[in-house]
């Protein structure tokens, strides 16, 4: 996807890597990005990508609704969504009533080039190989992850990776990931105190309040 002020709807699809693919869905340019009902998997050469959202425009829009992002990506590296603003560009994501396991992270924002705010709304985060909810990178990243279960991901379950990045957590569950939720670098986690964080193999409880 890339085009000037283009917005791109992709609704009722099944993309399929056949374990060779690169990157699923693959945004460089536009305005907007609407995915519902949309499948992606097996994506698996390399640092393989389910979604690929790396505007380099600014304020460009990801949302993903009743979706599943699944198996891409290979042991830790690739992601099953990746939030990776080119220069020039930022990012405003949500991906919501989606299920996202199984591939190497999960939602991973990274912001080398540009800003990224993202929410995680009542979603599954889980079984992924490495982390679950994670951003790092020199920009701004806020992150919110409302009413989402993030459980079995094989390294840490939400983490925020750098002094530029605050992930808040609400009405969420963690548990049985490696460690539950953490902060290094300098990054931020702010909770609502509503959630549920047990059975990890360490909690990285308790959080900071909001």
């Amino acid at each position: 996807i890339n085009g000037a002020g283009i917005v791109v709807n992709l609704r009722n699809l099944s993309i399929n890597g056949a374990f060779t693919g690169f990157v699923g869905v693959n945004f460089i340019s536009g305005l907007a990005l609407n995915m519902h009902n949309v499948s992606v998997f097996k994506f698996n050469s390399g640092q393989a990508i389910g979604v690929k959202f790396s505007p380099s425009t600014a304020n460009a829009r990801l949302m993903v609704s009743n979706s599943h992002i699944f198996s891409n990506g290979i042991g830790t590296s690739g992601a099953g969504i990746s939030l990776f603003p080119s220069v020039g560009g930022s990012a405003l994501a949500v991906v919501r009533d989606s299920t996202v396991e199984f591939n190497s992270n999960g939602v991973a924002a990274l912001s080398t080039s540009g800003t990224v705010k993202a929410t995680v709304q009542n979603s599954a985060v889980a079984n992924n190989g490495n982390f679950g909810v994670s951003g790092s990178g020199a920009n701004s990243i806020v992150m919110m992850v409302d009413g989402a279960a993030v459980s079995n991901n094989l390294n840490t379950g939400i983490l925020a990776g750098g002094a530029t990045t605050t992930i808040f957590i609400g009405n969420s569950s963690i548990s049985g990931n490696v460690t539950g939720a953490s902060a290094s670098g300098g990054g931020l986690l702010r909770s609502y105190k509503n959630n549920f964080i047990n059975g990890n193999g360490a909690d990285g409880t308790p959080i900071t309040g909001e």
